[in-house]
């Protein structure tokens, strides 16, 4: 009687902890680095030095334009209508969802043709989403990929 009760608390013993356990994940529920504004442009890294913000419009443009600051280097400007969660589609300039890209050093701004700005989460003066985008300007075309700004401040 002994071995019998010991040999069922022992197949209790496991199959409780079989059932207790669960799997465990290693994937991360926030997508892609996680600083606080980032993108590559024709496929190169771009973190301004200034990071991510953006600010409240009116007049001439109403809505939010999300700033990602490169000092006297490059910046990203994305205009859209709304803080709201959402997606805003980016088309050329003259529509109200648009984006540039400024390069500074050689006084160029590349305007978007295409893309879009996915905002994710919104409140508390602060934004988090995704975008991407190309652009052109008379000379070229810039590629604006992989693109993200993660709790930025309103100002």
């Amino acid at each position: 009687m002994t071995r019998k009760f010991m040999a069922a608390c022992l197949f209790a013993a496991a199959l409780f902890t079989i059932t207790s356990c669960k799997k465990s994940s290693s994937s991360s529920t926030t997508a892609g680095t996680g600083k606080p504004f980032y993108c590559k442009l024709n496929g190169t890294a771009f973190e301004p030095s200034g990071g991510g913000k953006y600010q409240a419009l009116s007049g001439m443009f109403t809505g939010i334009q999300i700033i990602g600051d490169g000092g006297f280097v490059t910046t990203i400007e994305i205009y859209v209508p709304s803080d709201a969660v959402g997606t805003y589609s980016l088309s050329p300039t003259g529509a109200s969802n648009f984006a540039t890209v400024y390069v500074n050093s050689s006084n160029r701004e590349y305007l978007s043709t295409s893309g879009e700005v996915k905002i994710t989460k919104s409140g508390g003066n602060k934004i988090s989403g995704t975008f991407h985008y190309s652009a052109a300007d008379s000379t070229g075309t810039m590629s604006v990929t992989e693109g993200e700004f993660n709790d930025i401040s309103k100002i």
